[in-house]
């Protein structure tokens, strides 16, 4: 599931942590003052929640506690 909408660098995370795989942008880029740098840091921000959500799969199907990071 891919993110679109209004998704930015502060709520990428949080739509990767309802269960989206990715997001699609395009305001967010666009119309900042440094396109390149929103996209790279947006990159980051995926990147880290996916990381995350992968830590707490891991956590899960290991036994040793939903939610802990």
């Amino acid at each position: 599931m891919i993110a679109i909408g209004g998704v930015d660098e502060t709520n990428a995370a949080l739509a990767v942590a309802a269960g989206a795989t990715g997001v699609a942008v395009i305001r967010a880029v666009w119309q900042d003052t440094d396109p390149v740098g929103t996209a790279l840091r947006l990159i980051e921000v995926v990147r880290q929640a996916a990381a995350r959500q992968d830590a707490r799969k891991g956590c899960r199907a290991s036994g040793t506690g939903a939610g802990r990071e």
